[in-house]
């Protein structure tokens, strides 16, 4: 037997968590860069959340809110700039993926005076600034994840960081953040999170501890989803809090397997048409899970006796919460593609049935022509 798992966040979720666990901002330092977005950590309520422990601890604070969606490689060497610039002891990032991943680059950034596209050697010399994450929605797992998915000015295609110091220090969050969202985004960020579960439990680089978590994410997002999306009921606080443990319990999934060939094939749909991650994964998810069961249908009885349905049920549901995208994609479209896709092996490789970069292009034609 042969079992490894690392996972170093401390993760604290629930009600009230920034103001009953100031000590996790206090022991990080005296002065703190927030990084988020324009609008969501105010709409929310947790930026005033964080800057008032900060105030009451006597913690000062620069806040940089610079980031945008797909969050591009320059705006976190600015923001790592600034940390410098500012003498910061450590950075509090607030948001979805889009902030969260940013604060990984962000605090590696100020810690490393280098240029932008050094990051992906993973081999800076100076260890990234202690920081802290506060997830205000339900979908990316970055809370939990060593990764960062950065876009990259030169290409304008995403990049992904993969590496220890992308954990952060402590990840402290309070689901109430996302009772704001609206429906639709609610319901991408939860097939995001499903993507995760479901590519994470099938992949070949999962075990036995990163299957308790993915199949405990997939049980709960697909008995919160299922009268959601078939009565149209609207989201209760208390699907909030389940959406919100399972996209946790699918990024510690992914901390340990990552993702396959639903996020990688899946990222020319955000980066070149705009639809939101979470639907640009779930196009192909149903896939993936058909897959996953005639190539491991062992791994998928266990699954779907515990689940109380099949993989077809599943996929429906899957089917029936993304929207029709209407793209239509020449041949020779789909040729560009797949260069993008050979560049990354490891994440076609991971999917059960040695999938290739040809199997992705029959895929993609299947969906969009």
């Amino acid at each position: 037997m042969e079992q490894t798992f690392f996972m170093p966040v401390k993760v604290i979720a629930a009600e009230g968590a920034i103001a009953r666990n100031a000590e996790e901002f206090t022991k990080l330092g005296r002065r703190a860069l927030i990084v988020t977005g324009k609008t969501s950590a105010k709409k929310c309520g947790a930026l005033d959340d964080v800057t008032s422990v900060l105030k009451a601890a006597g913690i000062s604070y620069v806040i940089y809110d610079e980031i945008t969606q797909n969050p591009m490689l320059s705006a976190c060497k600015k923001g790592g700039d600034i940390a410098r610039q500012e003498k910061v002891d450590f950075i509090i990032g607030i948001g979805g993926g889009s902030p969260l991943d940013a604060t990984k680059a962000i605090a590696i950034f100020a810690a490393n005076d280098m240029p932008e596209e050094e990051i992906f050697a993973l081999s800076w010399p100076n260890h990234a600034l202690p920081y802290i994450l506060v997830g205000t929605t339900a979908g990316t797992g970055s809370e939990v994840t060593p990764y960062a998915v950065l876009t990259v000015d030169r290409t304008g295609l995403k990049r992904s960081v993969g590496h220890p110091q992308c954990y952060a220090n402590a990840a402290i969050s309070d689901p109430r953040y996302t009772d704001s969202l609206p429906r639709e985004f609610t319901l991408s960020t939860a097939l995001d999170a499903l993507s995760h579960s479901i590519e994470g439990y099938f992949a070949s680089t999962a075990n036995g501890f990163s299957d308790l978590f993915a199949a405990e994410a997939i049980c709960i997002i697909y008995h919160t989803l299922y009268p959601i999306v078939y009565d149209h009921r609207e989201l209760s606080p208390a699907d909030r809090d389940q959406l919100y443990l399972a996209s946790l319990y699918a990024g510690v999934t992914i901390a340990k397997t990552g993702t396959s060939y639903c996020h990688s094939v899946g990222y020319f749909l955000t980066e070149d048409y705009h639809i939101p991650h979470g639907y640009a994964c779930a196009v192909y998810l149903p896939d993936y899970l058909m897959r996953g069961a005639a190539y491991l249908p062992e791994k998928a009885q266990a699954l779907f006796g515990r689940l109380g349905a099949s993989a077809e049920g599943l996929a429906k549901l899957i089917q029936d919460a993304t929207p029709a995208m209407n793209l239509l994609l020449s041949d020779a479209q789909i040729e560009a593609l797949s260069a993008r896709w050979a560049g990354n092996p490891a994440s076609l490789a991971k999917a059960p049935g040695n999938f290739t970069v040809e199997d992705a292009k029959a895929l993609v034609r299947k969906l969009f022509q």
